[in-house]
C-alpha cells in the first residue's frame, strides 16, 4: 500500500536550493550594511532633533518665565555628549539649573545619542575663563551676550555621529533667537 510519488512531485533539487542560498546571500550582503548605515544616520537625526527641540523649548522658557535661559555643552572628543539647562534672574551673575521636560519627569541635563558637539564658534557667555560654551536666550527670545563678548557673525554648532555617517549637521541659532539646522556632507 506504499504509494509512490510521480516524478514532477519530488521536490527541490540541490542546485536550484543552492541557488536561492547564494541569491538570499547576495541581497543579505547589500542590504545588511545600507540598513546599518540607515540606522548609524537616524541616530544622528534623532540627536539633532532632540537638540533643536530643547534648544528651542529653552528659548521658550526664557520667555514664558522672563529670565535668561541658557544651554551649556561642551565640544571636542566624543565623551562631550551632555548638556544642561541652566537659569538667571539676576542678569547673569548667579545660574541655577531648571528641569526641561514633563513636571515630575523632567531633568537637567539631557545626552546626545550616538554623537556629540565636535566644535562650535559660540562664546562663553557666563565665565571666560572655564571655555565652556553657552547658548543663552534673553526673556524676549532673542540671544544674550555679556557686555565685552560678540558672538560671531554666524555662530555654528556641530554634531557629529561617534561612528562616522559620512555627514554631520551644523546648528545655528541667530541673533533673533530662531533655531536652523544644515546637513554638511564629508565628515
Amino acid at each position: 500500500m506504499s504509494k509512490r510519488f510521480s516524478r514532477g512531485s519530488r521536490g527541490y533539487s540541490v542546485i536550484e536550493l543552492l541557488i536561492v542560498v547564494t541569491m538570499i546571500g547576495i541581497l543579505s550582503l547589500i542590504s545588511v550594511p545600507a540598513f546599518l548605515n540607515y540606522r548609524k544616520s537616524n541616530f544622528l537625526k534623532g540627536s539633532l532633533r532632540n537638540f533643536t527641540a530643547d534648544t528651542r523649548a529653552v528659548r521658550q522658557y526664557a520667555i514664558s518665565q522672563s529670565r535668561l535661559a541658557k544651554i551649556e555643552f561642551g565640544t571636542g572628543d566624543t565623551t562631550k555628549r551632555g548638556y544642561n539647562f541652566l537659569e538667571s534672574s539676576d542678569n547673569g551673575v548667579t545660574w541655577a539649573r531648571f528641569t526641561l521636560g514633563r513636571p515630575g519627569q523632567g531633568t537637567s541635563t539631557h545626552q546626545l545619542e550616538e554623537s556629540y558637539f565636535r566644535s562650535t564658534n559660540y562664546p562663553d557667555q557666563n565665565n571666560p575663563a572655564n571655555t565652556t560654551p553657552d547658548i543663552v536666550f534673553q526673556p524676549s527670545g532673542a540671544l544674550w551676550t555679556r557686555s565685552g563678548v560678540a558672538l560671531p557673525s554666524t555662530p555654528q554648532l556641530e554634531i557629529v555621529g561617534v561612528r562616522p555617517t559620512g555627514f554631520h549637521f551644523t546648528v545655528e541659532v541667530k541673533p533673533g533667537g530662531s533655531v536652523t539646522s544644515t546637513r554638511v556632507t564629508g565628515d
